[in-house]
């Protein structure tokens, strides 16, 4: 929203409209938010709305606002409340950059990084835990990768959570380990949930304030709408914060395929809602990131033997409910609307190696999200 009250003129200005009848405007006619109406004139003669205020928008191009068609919502709340260390050129300069802005936390406390990215820096190789364990002895420290599929941590977060030599594997994840096999300190996908369920709970007004933090974020980007795959607690929580005014942000969303049996018994349909908050369908997680080499390919990944780092085969089929051959039927009957996450269809063999029930689903989802 603009203005709570009275017109505005955006005047002088180079506007893309996007419609083809007047792709490019002069001026632009708002009130309350909405656009009343658009000018080929850059100073158009206005009469007869009061109060009216006009900007000059110096023939700056204005375009409309963006739409994020993919976005974690919760996350990027969370980590822009950590310490970004995606200017690393190397593994010590990102230990270096998350001691300078948490030298001052007391003993014990969880300490959290993110957005590091290991194949910018030089040489370009996993990080481990000796380093974090130098620079934080007495703290369990955690930092997401900018895909946000491999979790490094130190050796006192490995002991909080009891991962050791002998721990085996998650369904869906990997404990990267060393020749002796004693883990290095990554966890790949779904071993990172060995952490994140150990660490103390996040209190609901701050998850909230992740979510306004996040929105205000978006603004700056000009983006205004967001399709956001999300967990069921924090479809909740935006319907607890639709309507306060320092939140505002429209969202679809999407709740793990975990639940899809749940939505089909409910009868609730891609759609419902409204132009703030609107159930859009179902989210699965069918394939890894290519940034940490858990996607499934055609060929090895260069330097290594394997086109797979982290198999989801025999993790996709439990993490799908029971009779999901009758939901994901549903899914058409129902009006949901299914989204993936993975690389996209055509680079990664992984929906071919699904049982057969759940394979036309996954390349669907695939398409679908890219």
């Amino acid at each position: 929203m603009l203005v709570k009250e009275g017109f505005i003129l955006f005047e002088n200005a180079r506007i893309e409209t996007m419609d083809e009848t007047c792709p490019v405007a002069g001026a632009m006619l708002a009130m309350n938010g909405f656009v009343l109406h658009l000018f080929r004139e850059a100073h158009p003669d206005v009469s007869g709305f009061h109060p009216l205020r006009r900007v000059d928008c110096k023939n700056l191009v204005m375009l409309p606002a963006f739409t994020d068609a993919h976005i974690h919502l919760m996350d990027t709340g969370v980590h822009l409340d950590t310490v970004d260390v995606s200017a690393a050129r190397s593994e010590e300069e990102a230990v270096m950059l998350l001691k300078e802005a948490r030298k001052d936390v007391p003993a014990g406390q969880w300490i959290q990084g993110s957005r590091w990215g290991h194949n910018l820096w030089e040489p370009p190789r996993l990080p481990s835990r000796e380093t974090l364990d130098a620079a934080f002895p007495q703290n369990p420290v955690f930092l997401f990768s900018k895909c946000g599929h491999l979790l490094w941590v130190n050796s006192p977060a490995l002991k909080e959570a009891g991962i050791a030599e002998h721990t085996p594997d998650p369904p869906g994840g990997q404990i990267e380990r060393d020749a002796n096999g004693n883990p290095t300190g990554i966890l790949k996908e779904n071993a990172s949930v060995l952490i994140t369920r150990v660490i103390p709970e996040c209190p609901v007004c701050r998850k909230k304030e992740f979510l306004k933090r996040a929105a205000r974020h978006l603004h700056r980007f000009g983006i205004v709408n967001v399709h956001a795959p999300e967990e069921a607690e924090t479809f909740s929580l935006l319907q607890e914060i639709r309507n306060e005014p320092d939140f505002r942000l429209n969202v679809v969303i999407y709740i793990p395929v975990s639940q899809l049996e749940s939505l089909v018994s409910a009868r609730i349909q891609s759609g419902f809602g409204d132009d703030v908050l609107r159930f859009g369908g179902v989210k699965a997680f069918v394939d890894g990131s290519l940034g940490g080499r858990t996607a499934w390919m055609e060929e090895p990944y260069e330097g290594f033997k394997s086109s797979a780092m982290v198999s989801f085969r025999r993790w996709l089929t439990p993490r799908l409910p029971p009779q999901s051959s009758r939901c994901i039927s549903s899914v058409t009957g129902r009006r949901l609307t299914a989204s993936g996450e993975g690389v996209p269809d055509g680079l990664t063999p992984s929906a071919r190696f699904c049982e057969p029930d759940y394979r036309s689903y996954s390349v669907r989802t695939a398409r679908l999200n890219r």
